[in-house]
C-alpha cells in the first residue's frame, strides 16, 4: 500500500539506504552534503522560533527534501526535525499544516521513523488537523495514519487519540481521495480489535452503506 502511494505521489518507494549520518563526511556525495546543510538550516530555522509565515516556507521545503529520497528521510529525523514540526501543527494558516502534514507523511514511510514520530507525541495534534484542517490536510493526515500505523502496536495508540470517529467524517464529507485514504486507514487500524468497536460507535456502517450503493464513488 506504501509503495502504491509512493507511485501515485512521485516519491522515490523507500529503500535500504547505502549511508547513514553516522559514515564518515567524506563517503558523502556532493549533493547528498548539500542535502544535509540545507536541512541542518531549516532546522535551526524552526528552533528560532521565525514568525509563521516564514515558517510555511521551511516547511515547504522540508516537505521537497523528505520526498526525494530516503537518505534525507532519515536524516532529517535524526537530526531532531520531528518535535518542532508537531509544534508548527498548532498553526492557524492551513496551509503551513498542510506542509508540516506532507512532511511527516513523506517522513513516515522510511521504516524505523514510524516509531520516532509516534514516540514523539505527534498522533494528538496530526488529528486535530484531521478535525480542522484543509481537506488536502485531512487526506494526507489519513495516508499518515496509515504509514504510522506500522508496526501494529502504534493502532492502539492511534484508536486512542480520537482518529477514528474524525475518519468517519472524512468518509462522509471527503473527496474521493479523502474517502479512499480513510478507507485504507480503517483496513489497517481495526487490526486491532478495540478499533472496530470505536469504528462501530462512530457510526462508521452508515458511510460504508453510502458508498456501497453509490455508483459514482469509483471505490
Amino acid at each position: 500500500l506504501i509503495t502504491q502511494w509512493c507511485e501515485a505521489h512521485g516519491i522515490e518507494i523507500p529503500r535500504r539506504p547505502r549511508s547513514t549520518t553516522n559514515e564518515k563526511t567524506s563517503g558523502c556525495s556532493p549533493e547528498l552534503l548539500k542535502e544535509k546543510a540545507t536541512v541542518d538550516a531549516l532546522i535551526r530555522k524552526i528552533f528560532s522560533g521565525i514568525l509563521e509565515e516564514q515558517r510555511g516556507v521551511v516547511g515547504g521545503e522540508l516537505r521537497l527534501l523528505a520526498k526525494r529520497n530516503g537518505n534525507n528521510r532519515i536524516y532529517i529525523v535524526e537530526v531532531g526535525a520531528i518535535p518542532p514540526l508537531i509544534k508548527l501543527l498548532s498553526a492557524q494558516d492551513q496551509r503551513i499544516q498542510e506542509h508540516v502534514v506532507t512532511t511527516l507523511l513523506n517522513l513516515s514511510i522510511h521504516d524505523g521513523n514510524q516509531r520516532t514520530i509516534v514516540m514523539a507525541r505527534a498522533v494528538p495534534p496530526i488529528v486535530e488537523v484531521l478535525k480542522l484542517g484543509s481537506m488536502e490536510a485531512r487526506e494526507n493526515v489519513a495516508a499518515t495514519l496509515i504509514s504510522l500505523s506500522f508496526p501494529n502496536e502504534h493502532n492502539i495508540t492511534i484508536g486512542k487519540s480520537g482518529a477514528i470517529p474524525t475518519l468517519v467524517d472524512l468518509l462522509h464529507d471527503g473527496n474521493q481521495r479523502g474517502k479512499k485514504d480513510a478507507l485504507n486507514a480503517f483496513f489497517h487500524l481495526c487490526v486491532y480489535q478495540g478499533n472496530k468497536a470505536r469504528a462501530l460507535r462512530a457510526d462508521i456502517l452508515t458511510p460504508l452503506m453510502e458508498l456501497l450503493v453509490d455508483s459514482n464513488a469509483g471505490m
